[in-house]
């Protein structure tokens, strides 16, 4: 007997928190049971509550997008936004309905949403949007609904994860008629299945240019850089760098100092010179930048000096945030120059809106962007790679996209599984050297096609080594 029919028994209503879990059940469970009664029980917990809280009205919003009335749910998450924020599972419940229900604007509306908050969609809304792919009359509405996703992957720079990855596959596949196999890509760019190079991240001068000139008023401007700081201490900073610049290599010291965890002061300003000093071994002929806040003066005076004799230091006031002073100085430094950050700075290349000059940071950022990590010796500097890991396409005859695999990996690590798909059967002529899935199992071994060492991709199913 469930203990809602045990309540029901002993003659007693259950109480607002066994109703919300109650529904919120019965809308995972909407097969078994039905929709008439999740809408009951909708209707239940509105006549207990006038205003519902958030907890309630998620559990309302991800009952009733399993059901015809998901629209209901719209005017719930205007009700969350007013008290907190709107976590990335109702995001996806609302959009996994609407692409359900063919509301496809809505859908697509509220997953831009989400991806601006920097929230990662649930598979669930990529799958329902791949079945709709599948629903399309004819191959050529099929493969530009297809191309919708893999544009919003691209935009977004989301890696799929494997039920995703292995639903395109098969709409590739089944619905296109197209062929496919899983790969690794290695450092060279060059897909070892069809051996096509993947996109190279080169910026044009013009492009750069409009980047310098543009990042101040959109980004700078736009974030109200004045509430951190104050126009005397960027007018300071302008005038350093006038008289100081151009440098090769700008790091973000508190950042860099970070990778040592929680840790005493010292062990921070440690790892800052261990990164200054692998920085100025690579390039002995460069010029190093480091910007960090006044406090960090007081960490270890003796590292701090041995930082000195390497590299320019800016200080910046204690309240200061310094992740707009330290992109503006690598952009003002010329296009070669490198920045050392493990940021991923969404927040600026969301400043930047939509169009090419968000493309552009995008470039720049992949191409400049030098990964410190700590290590066994002390720290490790990883270099950017030369060609774009986002989804790609070479034509309207194949598509290379990166997708999770699962395996366990550091937040700054890019996946290095991708699904090549083309038109076309693929050559017989590929990589020996890779193992190539054709089809997926639960435990796949797999090397690099450059011969590092081999890694485990736990979820990918049943393989054929070429």
């Amino acid at each position: 007997m469930s203990y809602i029919q045990y309540l029901k028994n002993q003659g007693r209503d259950p109480n607002l928190a066994t109703l919300s879990l109650y529904l919120r059940l019965c809308g995972q469970r909407v097969v078994d049971c039905g929709e008439e009664r999740v809408l009951e029980l909708y209707h239940q917990l509105l006549r207990k509550v006038k205003v519902l809280d958030a907890n309630l009205s998620e559990s309302v919003i991800l009952a009733l997008t399993s059901t015809s009335q998901w629209k209901l749910a719209l005017k719930h998450l205007t009700n969350i936004r007013r008290m907190c924020n709107i976590n990335a599972k109702v995001y996806s419940a609302i959009v996994t309905a609407a692409f359900r229900n063919g509301d496809y604007n809505t859908g697509w509306h509220y997953l831009e949403t989400m991806c601006q908050e920097e929230k990662i969609p649930g598979d669930s809304a990529f799958l329902e949007w791949v079945t709709q792919c599948e629903k399309a009359e004819d191959v050529e509405e099929k493969q530009s609904m297809m191309e919708t996703l893999l544009d919003k992957l691209i935009h977004y720079e989301i890696f799929p994860k494997v039920p995703v990855i292995e639903s395109i596959a098969n709409l590739f596949s089944k619905g296109l008629g197209w062929s496919y196999l899983y790969v690794k890509i290695p450092k060279s760019g060059r897909c070892p299945a069809c051996n096509q190079q993947l996109h190279q991240l080169d910026i044009s001068e013009a492009e750069f240019k409009e980047l310098q000139s543009e990042y101040v008023p959109r980004v700078l401007h736009g974030s109200d850089i004045f509430r951190s700081s104050s126009p005397e201490e960027w007018h300071k900073f302008q005038e350093f760098l006038e008289e100081r610049g151009p440098f090769s290599v700008v790091v973000d010291g508190l950042n860099a100092s970070y990778l040592a965890g929680k840790k005493p002061l010292r062990q921070r300003s440690v790892m800052l010179k261990q990164v200054v000093e692998k920085l100025c071994s690579r390039a002995r002929n460069g010029r190093v930048l480091v910007i960090g806040r006044k406090h960090m003066r007081k960490w270890s005076e003796v590292d701090f000096n041995a930082v000195k004799k390497m590299a320019d230091i800016y200080t910046l006031d204690n309240l200061t945030k310094d992740d707009g002073f330290f992109i503006y100085a690598a952009l003002q430094s010329g296009q070669g120059t490198k920045i050392v950050s493990s940021d991923m700075l969404r927040d600026h290349l969301y400043r930047l809106g939509d169009g090419p000059l968000r493309e552009t940071f995008r470039r720049w950022q992949r191409q400049h962007q030098v990964l410190a990590v700590p290590s066994v010796a002390g720290v490790q500097l990883i270099e950017p790679a030369s060609f774009s890991t986002t989804a790609q396409n070479q034509g309207t005859t194949d598509w290379h996209i990166p997708y999770d695999d699962g395996s366990p990996r550091a937040s700054y690590q890019l996946p290095k599984t991708w699904l090549c798909t083309q038109a076309n059967p693929h050559s017989s002529s590929r990589d020996t050297h890779s193992v190539i899935w054709e089809s997926t199992v639960q435990s796949v071994p797999f090397t690099e096609a450059d011969n590092e060492k081999s890694l485990v991709g736990p979820s990918l199913p049943s393989i054929t080594v070429l």
